[in-house]
C-alpha cells in the first residue's frame, strides 16, 4: 500500500534551539515507527539540541528478507554465482524499482515543498539511512534551480545505498557531508549480487561500504564503522551511541577511532 510522505515531529525535552531541525530519512527496511525507534533514540543521545522530524515515506519493512538473502550469499562461494534466491526476494525485487522511484519523487517534489511549508527558515540537518541517501541526493542532483529555500547545515549518510562516485554534491549548499560506512555490510554486498542476478542495476561501490572522495565534494568526513558494527546493515545508529559522532551545539564532531 502506498504511503503519502509525512513529516512527524518528535517531541523532546532536549530542544534548546528551535531554529534548527534534524530530518531523519529512513531507508529500505528501517523501522517505520517514528517514536521509540533505535535511530531516533540514538540521535536524542548524541547531543543534538534542535528539533527532530521523522520522514515517513513509501519504503518497505523488508529487513528480514534482506538479511535472509545476505545469509544465502554468505553461505555460497565467495563472490561466486548464487545457487538459490530466498523465498520472497523475487517479490521484493519486483517492488524495488517502484520504491526507488518513490524515493526520487519524494526527494525532488515532496520534501523541498514540505520543508518550505512546515519548517520555514529553520536550518536543516539531514540524517539519511540506506535508500534514504538516494532520496537526499536527488534533492540536489537536478540541474534546475536549487529546490530548497531552507539553509542546510549538514548531511549525514548511514550505510547509504548510493554510489560513492556521485558528482552532483559539488552544487550543494550545505556545510559538510558526513558519510558513515561499513566495508562488511552484508546487505549492501549481497543485495548487489542478487539484483545483478535478477537483471536490476544498482549503484557500484555504494558509499555505505566505501568512503566518498573529496574530489566530489570539498567538505566530506568519512567514518569507518566496519570494526564496530561488523556485517550489520541495521546498526549504524551505533555511531551516535558510541560517542564517535556527537553534536556540540554548533557542529558535529568526530571522535578519533
Amino acid at each position: 500500500m502506498d504511503i503519502t510522505p509525512m513529516l512527524h515531529k518528535i517531541e523532546s525535552l532536549s530542544v534548546m534551539d528551535s531554529r534548527k531541525a534534524l530530518v531523519f530519512i529512513p531507508g529500505l527496511g528501517t523501522e517505520e515507527k517514528p517514536i521509540g525507534g533505535k535511530y531516533i533514540d540514538a540521535i536524542l543521545k548524541s547531543g543534538w539540541d534542535g528539533e527532530i522530524y521523522y520522514l515517513r515515506w513509501n519504503s518497505s519493512k523488508s529487513e528480514s528478507i534482506l538479511e535472509s538473502f545476505a545469509e544465502g550469499v554468505a553461505a555460497g562461494s565467495s563472490g561466486g554465482p548464487l545457487t538459490a534466491i530466498p523465498a520472497g526476494f523475487v517479490s521484493l525485487s519486483s517492488k524495488f524499482s517502484k520504491i526507488r522511484k518513490a524515493a526520487k519523487n519524494t526527494g525532488r517534489k515532496y520534501l523541498p515543498k514540505t520543508l518550505q511549508d512546515q519548517l520555514p527558515d529553520k536550518r536543516i540537518t539531514f540524517v539519511a539511512r540506506s535508500l534514504g541517501a538516494y532520496m537526499v541526493y536527488k534533492i540536489f542532483k537536478a540541474s534546475d534551480d536549487y529546490p530548497i529555500s531552507n539553509p542546510i547545515d549538514d548531511v549525514i549518510l548511514l550505510g547509504g545505498a548510493l554510489s560513492k562516485k556521485k558528482k552532483k554534491w559539488e552544487r550543494t549548499h550545505f556545510r559538510s557531508l558526513i558519510n558513515v560506512y561499513n566495508r562488511h555490510d552484508k546487505v549492501l554486498k549481497a543485495w548487489k549480487y542478487g539484483m545483478r542476478t535478477l537483471g536490476i542495476k544498482l549503484p557500484k561501490s555504494p558509499c555505505g561500504r566505501h568512503p566518498v572522495k573529496d574530489k566530489y565534494i570539498s567538505s566530506v568526513v568519512n567514518i569507518d564503522m566496519s570494526d564496530i558494527i561488523g556485517n550489520s546493515h541495521s546498526n549504524y545508529h551505533t555511531v551516535f551511541l558510541s560517542g564517535i559522532l556527537r553534536y556540540d551545539g554548533k557542529c558535529w564532531n568526530v571522535k578519533n577511532q
